[in-house]
């Protein structure tokens, strides 16, 4: 069953701090790390009057399981003339799954000034990365295994060769944008940015050390952060450049810009993930 984001984000009440919410089907291992970061976000923002989120901090503990209920449990940290801030704890079956930290500004006057948006192909003439996936599973003759971001974005990435590397730094980049409308709501599209901001940062800490087939490498997402700089509409097309610059002592540090597709920079993205040896195959 297709959902929507706004069905997604919905959060059952069990008091003015305590949410309750189902994980929706969808994934055929664990839980996309993107969806317990637009739950912590959703869970902070459901306490805090008309102020949009400017920073998310996570830190992953556990997988979790899908179409099990979760818990999401906030605590008040600060209510401040400009910020607010909380703490939130996303729990399954007795376990915490996720802390977080969340902050929360209206915004004031400032200087501006950002990086600008690469020169890239635009998303019109790359392919639905589901497409991709459903025609190597059809002519392979394996049965397509189910990704819950793939059913609510839509994706088109890209992937950089070494040789065009900017500085010689790992990149690759993919547009994405909800398969189906969300609401008017800026949270609900912040929601949707966190969703989203999970994918594919394991996947660029991994560019540098393609090596001989046989070797395997353990990945997984451990810490995650999110600096919102911008409204967006995530129901129309945005940019997403992610770069490796760091790995050692079994971790590698992923970072990423959001551009709107009219060039405004309107996240960063931050994560550190495990990249570690695992068992060579014979």
């Amino acid at each position: 069953m297709q959902i929507s984001f706004d069905e997604l984000m919905r959060l059952e009440k069990v008091s003015d701090d305590h949410f309750t919410t189902v994980a929706p089907d969808g994934d055929y291992r664990r839980m996309f790390g993107g969806l317990l970061a637009a739950q912590a976000l959703a869970g902070a923002a459901a306490t805090v009057d008309d102020r949009p989120c400017h920073s998310l901090h996570l830190l992953f503990m556990r997988s979790g399981l899908p179409k099990l209920p979760m818990e999401i449990k906030v605590d008040r940290l600060r209510d401040g003339r400009s910020f607010s801030a909380r703490h939130v704890r996303i729990s399954q079956n007795d376990h915490d799954l996720v802390t977080a930290l969340c902050s929360f500004h209206g915004g004031d006057d400032g200087p501006a000034f950002s990086t600008i948006m690469p020169d890239v192909p635009p998303p019109e003439s790359l392919s639905d990365q589901l497409d991709i996936r459903r025609v190597n599973a059809a002519s392979g003759g394996r049965t397509l295994r189910p990704f819950l971001v793939e059913s609510m974005l839509d994706i088109r990435a890209q992937d950089l060769p070494a040789d065009e590397w900017p500085e010689g730094v790992p990149t690759r980049f993919f547009w994405f944008r909800s398969r189906r409308s969300i609401s008017q709501s800026p949270l609900a599209h912040q929601f949707a940015i966190a969703f989203a901001s999970d994918l594919g940062l394991v996947h660029v800490g991994v560019l540098p050390h393609r090596v001989a087939t046989g070797t395997h490498f353990d990945l997984t997402s451990l810490d995650h952060t999110i600096w919102f700089h911008r409204p967006a509409l995530v129901d129309d097309w945005l940019l997403y450049v992610q770069q490796n610059t760091f790995s050692a002592e079994g971790r590698g540090l992923s970072h990423g810009a959001i551009f709107s597709k009219h060039g405004e920079r309107v996240a960063s993205v931050a994560q550190e993930i495990l990249i570690r040896y695992g068992k060579t195959s014979d």
